[in-house]
């Protein structure tokens, strides 16, 4: 019998710009890894000003955090499948316009590359090369 292998649809492009908890980053829940992830902070700025304000509002910021270990859920482990495509999302998370205007600005190039490979291919000069070399 062929028993087929379950595999796991890839993520849709709105799971990729979610927030997640950090699992990999953490220290306890991973709260301030994906808080930090999401919004393009520092993780250690983040946690220090996490200490900083539980220092006046202790019961607050542990109850806050507990709320959002909660609520917050764990970052799949294949979000991503490369280093290159995690950090496409970040810039698309945090400067959408930029990373759109180096999309925009590569495919341009690529246009150009393409316009001279086929202005080269059919032009005479190219025929006349062709023959000489057979």
């Amino acid at each position: 019998m062929n028993k087929s292998v379950p595999t796991r649809r890839p993520p849709r492009r709105s799971e990729r710009s979610r927030l997640y908890r950090d699992r990999e980053n953490r220290i306890l829940g991973g709260v301030c890894a994906g808080l930090a992830d999401y919004f393009g902070f520092n993780r250690v700025a983040l946690r220090i000003i996490l200490i900083v304000t539980a220092i006046p509002f202790t019961l607050s910021v542990i109850l806050g955090y507990l709320a959002l270990m909660i609520l917050i859920p764990a970052r799949p482990r294949d979000l991503y499948r490369s280093p290159e495509e995690e950090e496409f999302w970040k810039e698309v998370k945090q400067a959408p316009a930029d990373r759109l205007g180096r999309v925009r600005h590569q495919m341009r190039g690529l246009e150009n590359r393409l316009q001279r490979m086929e202005a080269w291919v059919t032009s005479r000069q190219y025929e006349i090369e062709r023959e000489l070399n057979r």
